[in-house]
């Protein structure tokens, strides 16, 4: 059987959000989940007879919030059912698609039907790894990283290892002979490293600004060590992936690193005087001047929080049109309210 327009479609987006160059082709891509989850409810005959494109649109759909119910995968809750079902198995592809599939259950909803077929398809590819079951090493590689939580990887690593597994020429299709021009494109290829490489100058940028602002606010005067940088940045980079909210990056990772000081200030650095110092300062945050200062740590520390809300709230004010000044300040204070002396 022969790659099909719709297997092409479906391959299509999913290759686009692998390579991670997908926000460069939101209306296509829109058009296209448009089309398929038309195809869906009208229940289409190419979906549903197989697998591999009923387990893919079902995951590809859910993922972008459209309205898809497990339901439709319940042939597959039965191992021996789905391996005695003529003609719907033909190479580990399917078993990866249900297996990614069934990771997609919603927050806080118990859902049988993935969940059984999470546990049947997992213990089927682990058994087939031990067993050395997969014909190729490119086979074996994809599934070892399928059987990992996809919550728990890091999107631009991700990115990275599928740009070198398409420039190797793996591509998900149907039949190996065939190549879909949709699928299989070296400009695409070319794009999507040159789109890798931008994205990492811009997180290098935004690690120096970092250092920079490490430097310049002393916080190693305050015990924070250079390292924290990077986690900070790292954690924000894996939370906040889209290129363009380098702004929203930025003042998450200060926001981490000061937190972390907060946190140590509390726990042992700073004495009861300079705690309830920093609390009458924070209560009385327009007026702060008029308080005073009854120690240089707490002048360093107050200073640099000050300036970064005042900065959070200006850049704010700035995208989104409307002053959240006095959210951020009454969010500062309840943060402060709960700690302990």
């Amino acid at each position: 059987m022969y790659p099909t327009k719709i297997h092409s479609l479906l391959c299509l987006v999913d290759t686009l959000q692998n390579l991670g160059v997908h926000r460069h082709f939101k209306s296509e891509i829109k058009e296209v989940l448009d089309e398929i989850y038309r195809l869906w409810q009208q229940k289409n005959e190419e979906i549903f007879s197989n697998v591999t494109h009923c387990a893919m649109a079902f995951r590809l759909l859910r993922m972008s919030n459209y309205d898809v119910s497990s339901d439709e995968l319940a042939e597959f809750v039965v191992e021996e059912h789905f391996f005695a079902t003529s003609g719907k198995y033909t190479s580990h592809v399917e078993i990866l698609e249900l297996h990614k599939a069934s990771q997609l259950a919603i927050d806080h909803e118990k859902d049988d039907i993935l969940d059984k077929i999470n546990n049947w398809t997992t213990t089927f590819m682990e058994q087939n790894l031990l067993n050395n079951g997969f014909i190729d090493r490119m086979s074996k590689k994809e599934v070892e990283l399928a059987l990992r939580k996809f919550y728990t990887t890091y999107d631009r690593t991700e990115y990275r290892r599928y740009i070198k597994s398409y420039e190797e020429n793996n591509f998900k299709i149907l039949k190996a002979a065939y190549r879909s021009p949709n699928i299989n494109n070296k400009d695409l290829l070319i794009f999507s490293i040159h789109d890798f490489e931008l994205c990492q100058a811009q997180h290098r940028e935004e690690l120096q600004q970092l250092k920079r602002w490490f430097e310049d606010c002393r916080l190693d005067q305050l015990g924070l060590s250079e390292q924290l940088i990077y986690t900070s940045y790292l954690i924000c980079v894996a939370i906040v992936t889209d290129i363009e909210f380098s702004d929203a990056r930025l003042m998450y990772a200060k926001y981490v690193m000061l937190l972390t000081v907060v946190d140590d200030l509390f726990e042992s650095f700073a004495s009861e005087d300079e705690l309830l110092n920093i609390i009458e300062l924070v209560e009385r945050w327009d007026d702060y001047a008029s308080v005073g200062y009854n120690s240089e740590r707490v002048k360093v520390f107050f200073s640099i929080f000050y300036k970064s809300i005042e900065e959070l709230a200006t850049i704010a004010e700035i995208k989104q049109g409307r002053s959240v000044k006095n959210h951020l300040t009454d969010l500062v204070r309840e943060l402060f309210s709960n700690f302990p002396l």
